[in-house]
């Protein structure tokens, strides 16, 4: 019924709420007090916000690696929770296994 770029375009418009919600409440979200409504506005937050800006910087050093590696990227997705990179090249068995490793560490 839906294609993904349309899903990923209902998710960014939904993670304007919570960063615009974030900002204006800031001083009280951050305060000695977690409240639960405040728990929740954080877990919007993480999830419409930070898991896709996640995503994004995952994906992102797969392809700076290929890239400084002599690969060519002939794809690349993102829909704000998953992506991919699809490349091309010769590369040696370190260099896939820094250009697979990559991703988790920018992560961490």
């Amino acid at each position: 019924m839906f294609d993904t770029p349309f899903l990923g375009l209902i998710v960014a418009v939904a993670a304007v709420a919570p960063v615009v919600d974030t900002w204006r409440d800031r001083a009280a979200l951050f305060d000695a007090r977690f409240t639960a409504d405040e728990r929740q506005r954080m877990l919007r937050l993480a999830l419409f916000v930070l898991l896709p800006l996640s995503v994004l910087a995952h994906e992102g050093a797969h392809a700076l690696f290929v890239k400084l590696f002599g690969g060519e990227i002939v794809d690349f997705g993102f829909y704000m929770v998953y992506g991919y990179v699809a490349h091309v090249g010769y590369y040696t068995p370190l260099e896939l296994g820094i250009i697979a490793f990559s991703g988790s560490a920018i992560n961490i």
